[in-house]
């Protein structure tokens, strides 16, 4: 926990649409792209849990491109939203 170090940066290799911050500042989250896989994750992060994933694409049926479509949005307390396309109901 706490701050992000480099070896945990380097599994993403691109971070799209922009990164959300929460009012007081606390929580960070984004879409990030896996660096070995190409799946697209929404991330958050606050010092005391350092990096989370909140979802993953292929999880629950989630289409992985379609995490990349829409900045995510955090509250003061990590609660993320995002919008993603389930498979079948593209």
């Amino acid at each position: 926990p706490g701050s992000p170090n480099d070896t945990e940066w380097v599994r993403y290799d691109t971070i799209n649409n922009g990164v959300a911050v929460s009012a007081d500042g606390t929580q960070v989250a984004f879409h990030a792209r896996r660096r070995a896989t190409g799946v697209w994750e929404v991330v958050r992060w606050n010092q005391a849990d350092g990096l989370v994933v909140i979802a993953r694409g292929g999880d629950l049926g989630i289409v992985s491109g379609s995490l990349a479509n829409f900045g995510p949005a955090v509250n003061s307390d990590g609660r993320v939203v995002f919008r993603a396309t389930e498979t079948g109901n593209t």
